[in-house]
């Protein structure tokens, strides 16, 4: 089927690449290492090792699957660009390693160098030559597969461009089956017939798949459209659009043998990630608690006593993890007995002391949270967690709300490195938090979590705006 052509293609080239590393790896070494007037071949088999090395550089990142046709068959420049710096840090990376290992004096830096430069350039314009030409020789005119589209024209609509790619992969697409013949036509459809006549069709114009353009529990006649293709003998390809039927972007796993979709991939659910998270908090909590929380909090101590005596710090009941309360601790930055606790601070108000303002613009208030963080209440970078009345009022005009709940609330997140924070004036200034924090729940990895703490790092000596 379409998946193991993509998979073939996408191994051809790698194994084409492999030996256009290693070929252009002897040449520069002809080139600039051979004496060839005494015949010298100077260090020849530690050089072919590294000419090995560097094939095993593109044999490690082509061992990642293509993800689709589209992506191995795209000939734009920022996609060629991508694949062939990944390529390049394998290659460079294997042969940095072993120089390390064995401390090699021998190789020649400027030969390293000028192979480096030499092989990116090989491998770019090998992305755009090698698939399209393997693509054509292996899936000539004599090979070619017939393919029809069977169902909703809204949906053959979506495969349009895609369906353009796989005429790289042998299939022809030669028109739809479908009840709405005016608007396949309009649409730029060549209508073969009507789904009465789908078996004469099929025998009729020799075709060898079939693409369903939606999926068969949503018809009857797609049902037994699956058991006409097996009597046939022809491919059947189901287009998936449950998405699009149920509103949600869905993802797919397996367990044994059973198989589920879920709405999401949650990459803090993998134990690895979560401890990695964990030992990242604990590491940076540990000793901002031990060496600059006594500091800051004689600063704001002092803070107090001149302008507003009273507590230290400011306890509030927020909703963490799932609902779940906690105490959460802040360097108080209002006057003493301010009601009321759930209206959200705003630009001047009243309340806050002027040294408050301060705190607040450069974020030192919120430093006793990394005493939350410590105890596992929360944690460095997550959604911000919010009053139990602000929980309950913003729920109530977006449904996926609480979905922000199922990680640990953080002292920064992706929503205010973006700038999202302050007072929320308006519903789409919660709509963008929300979806910077689900954006962080479903694409988390260590690398998103050191820029955010960069990020945050950079805003405490130049804060946005709405840092109030």
């Amino acid at each position: 089927m379409l998946n193991q052509r993509i998979l073939g293609l996408h191994k051809l080239v790698v194994v084409c690449q492999i030996a256009l590393s290693i070929v252009l790896f002897a040449i520069l070494y002809a080139a600039i290492v051979v004496d060839f007037r005494t015949g010298e071949w100077f260090g020849l088999q530690r050089y072919a090792i590294y000419a090995m090395l560097a094939g095993f550089g593109v044999f490690i990142e082509g061992s990642q699957e293509a993800k689709s046709s589209e992506h191995l068959l795209d000939t734009g420049m920022s996609n060629r660009f991508a694949r062939t710096l990944r390529q390049v840090f394998y290659i460079t990376g294997a042969i940095t390693f072993f120089l390390f290992l064995t401390k090699d004096l021998t190789i020649s830096r400027p030969f390293l160098v000028a192979y480096i430069s030499s092989v990116f350039l090989v491998l770019y314009y090998s992305h755009r030559v090698l698939p399209q030409f393997i693509s054509e020789r292996t899936f000539n005119s004599r090979h070619r597969d017939r393919a029809i589209l069977i169902g909703p024209v809204q949906n053959a609509v979506k495969l349009k461009n895609w369906l353009s790619k796989q005429s790289q992969l042998g299939y022809e697409t030669v028109g739809v089956i479908t009840e709405e013949a005016d608007e396949a036509q309009r649409q730029g459809f060549s209508v073969l017939g009507t789904i009465e006549q789908t078996e004469t069709l099929l025998k009729t114009h020799q075709v060898s798949l079939v693409i369903l353009t939606e999926l068969p529990f949503f018809s009857q006649f797609n049902r037994h459209l699956i058991g006409l293709c097996e009597s046939l003998g022809v491919r059947l390809l189901i287009y998936s659009d449950i998405q699009d039927k149920l509103g949600y972007p869905l993802q797919y796993f397996a367990d044994g043998d059973h198989r589920f979709f879920t709405l999401r991939e949650e990459p803090l659910e993998n134990v690895i990630n979560a401890y990695l998270k964990r030992g990242l908090d604990i590491a940076i909590s540990l000793p901002v608690c031990l060496f600059i929380l006594p500091f800051t909090s004689l600063f704001v101590a002092i803070c107090h006593r001149l302008q507003s005596p009273g507590p230290l710090l400011y306890r509030q009941q927020r909703a963490g993890m799932q609902n779940r309360t906690f105490i959460i601790k802040k360097y108080r930055t209002m006057y003493v007995h301010n009601q009321p606790e759930a209206k959200q601070a705003t630009l001047g108000d009243a309340r806050i002391f002027p040294a408050g303002a301060m705190m607040r613009k450069l974020s030192i208030d919120e430093l006793p949270q990394f005493l939350n963080v410590l105890s596992g209440e929360m944690s460095i970078v997550g959604p911000r967690p919010h009053l139990i009345e602000h929980n309950q009022q913003f729920s109530k005009f977006l449904r996926n709300y609480h979905i922000r709940t199922l990680v640990k609330p953080g002292i920064t997140g992706l929503a205010q490195v973006r700038g999202y924070r302050g007072e929320a004036k308006e519903e789409k200034d919660i709509e963008r938090r929300v979806a910077a924090d689900i954006e962080y729940l479903e694409h988390w990895k260590l690398s998103l979590e050191f820029s955010i703490i960069w990020g945050t790092f950079l805003q405490v000596f130049r804060p946005p705006k709405t840092a109030y």
